[in-house]
């Protein structure tokens, strides 16, 4: 996973490095080919991940929290999505010498594919 460096932070009084993920870890393979998982297909706007191949079979996508750092399409599917930096941002802080975490704030949702009442939009 790629972290960005965010900013200086204190963390009960010791000082740390704040870090967020990259954007392309929710990248479908469609700004990056290489952050595609292997056998994943493609047709999916950008920034949910289809984790089907990695997970066996199952119907798994992965995106940031109210679909943050994804294609609005998300967004505009469920009423009431807001996605917001400082809520649904992953990140982590690190103690600078230690490289200890300090604090991190992981978020993920899991999405489970239901093809009995799902309708496609981006399929033809």
């Amino acid at each position: 996973m790629r972290l960005e460096y965010l900013d200086d932070v204190t963390v009960n009084g010791v000082a740390g490095y704040r870090y967020r993920m990259s954007k392309n870890v929710v990248d479908n393979g469609t700004s990056e080919p290489g952050t595609v998982c292997k056998g994943e297909e493609h047709g999916l706007p950008q920034g949910v991940v289809n984790g089907t191949a990695c997970q066996h079979g199952t119907p798994a996508f992965f995106s940031s929290p109210h679909f943050f750092h994804a294609d609005p399409y998300y967004v505009s599917q469920v009423a009431g999505l807001q996605p917001e930096a400082d809520k649904h941002q992953f990140y982590i802080t690190l103690e600078p010498v230690s490289k200890v975490n300090k604090q991190d704030i992981m978020k993920v949702l899991e999405n489970i594919q239901d093809n009995r009442s799902m309708q496609h939009k981006w399929e033809s």
